[in-house]
This record gives structure tokens, C-alpha cells and sequence, in this order.
């Protein structure tokens, strides 16, 4: 029996019909499907933030990104917590008369597993070591950075008409549970 392929289906944001129903597009983060000429701005995106031409960091502390000026400009703040920044201030400081959608794609929990310093010690004060500490404290981040996209979501949308939320992360998964006996 030959092995079955895998169905790959890729939508633009012109695909789904976003910008012919008036929205304002932005992609924030991590766009894994080419260099410059392919960026999200190539692909009916109105705006990109944090893109860079890799998949991963080479830190999650400035410089983020090899051979890039993608947030080159930035000099302390964790990779998750400054996307999370400028999606919360694109939030709030939205003055268009058309709805927005935005796609948030944070690049955490990806390699190099580095956890925010603070969300580290938390861990490692629970007793988790190395990289099961760091991965949970990255994990943190990331729920929390969640936390504070839909708290500016519900706030901006009580002063306009209704909108709808949709999340989705990405799941690792190992032979080992790291963040089982740390909550």
C-alpha cells in the first residue's frame, strides 16, 4: 500500500475573501512561506510586523533575528511580549473606518528554547530544570500574551459593533510532560 500524501491547502488572505469584504489586514509574527518577494504584504496582507525571512529566532531577546533589521530597533523586551505589544497597540490605536482581521503567529515555542527571565525563575522555583524550564516558561509567556490581545480585543470591541476572536497555537509534543507538575 502506498503512503498517502499529505493534503496541503494554502489560502491567501485574497483567497478568503477578507479584503474584498472591506478588511484591513495585518500579519504579526512568524510567515514560514518565503523570503521578501512572498512576505504577507505580497499575499494580500496590508501590513506586516515581525517578519523576518526565518522560521525561527536566533533569540528571544534582541537581536531577534540573524542578517535582519526586523525590530533592530528593539534592545531589551522579550520576542512574544513585543509582538504582543505592537498587535495591542495596533489594536487600540486602529482608526480606520473598515474592520480589521489580524493573524497573530507567534514564533514561541519554537527553538531556541529560551523562556522569559521572569516566568523562568517561577519554573525553576517549582523545581523544573534546564530545558523543561525554559519550555514551560515560554509556554507562560505565550498564554499570557494571549490574555492581553483578547483583553484589547474586548475592550476596543465595546466601543464598536461586536467581533469575533479565533485562536489557535501550535502543540509540541514529547515522550515527557515538562509543565505537568508546574502550573
Amino acid at each position: 500500500m502506498a503512503a498517502a500524501q499529505p493534503n496541503i491547502v494554502l489560502f491567501f488572505v485574497d483567497d478568503l475573501g477578507w479584503s474584498d469584504l472591506g478588511y484591513y489586514n495585518l500579519l504579526v509574527g512568524k510567515w514560514h512561506l518565503g523570503h521578501e518577494t512572498y512576505h504577507p504584504i505580497h499575499q494580500g496582507f496590508d501590513q506586516q510586523i515581525g517578519t523576518s525571512n526565518w522560521g525561527h529566532p536566533k533569540s528571544y531577546y534582541p537581536v531577534y533575528f540573524k542578517n535582519s533589521e526586523v525590530m533592530a530597533e528593539e534592545t531589551e523586551r522579550y520576542l512574544t511580549d513585543k509582538l504582543t505589544d505592537e498587535t495591542v497597540t495596533f489594536i487600540e490605536e486602529y482608526d480606520k473606518d473598515q474592520p480589521f482581521m489580524v493573524s497573530l503567529w507567534y514564533y514561541s515555542v519554537h527553538g531556541p528554547h529560551e523562556g522569559r527571565k521572569d516566568w523562568l525563575k517561577h519554573f525553576e522555583a517549582k523545581g523544573l530544570t534546564g530545558r523543561y524550564a525554559q519550555y514551560a516558561a515560554m509556554v507562560k509567556s505565550v498564554d499570557e500574551s494571549v490574555g492581553r490581545v483578547r483583553d484589547a480585543l474586548t475592550k476596543e470591541e465595546s466601543k464598536t459593533t461586536p467581533s469575533s476572536s479565533f485562536f489557535r497555537t501550535r502543540v509540541a509534543t514529547s515522550k515527557t510532560r515538562p509543565t505537568e507538575a508546574a502550573h
